[in-house]
């Protein structure tokens, strides 16, 4: 079973080729039997590729996105917008 993970830079434009190429890529990985997807949670390509995964969920019900936290959720969302810890907290 593949388990993925992601690491990128936190300022990241999001744009509608770059999310084309990342959900082919995850479609990818997930026919070839990754289940797991790790991320750590911050601003930027972390966010980016969770949205990714959560957007596959529905078709791929079986693959379970897990945030891997470098501190407490207080920590880690001191300096976001509102907007930002709502998405956050769901």
């Amino acid at each position: 079973m593949l388990k993925v993970s992601f690491t990128g830079h936190r300022k990241i434009k999001e744009n509608s080729k770059l999310m084309t190429e990342l959900t082919k890529t995850l479609k990818n990985l997930i026919t070839s039997g990754a289940v797991d997807f790790y991320a750590g949670g911050a601003l930027g390509w972390d966010i980016y590729c969770e949205n990714a995964v959560l957007s596959l969920k529905e078709k791929y019900p079986q693959i379970k996105l897990h945030l891997v936290l470098p501190c407490s959720a207080k920590e880690q969302t001191a300096k976001w917008n509102k907007k930002q810890k709502e998405q956050y907290n769901t």
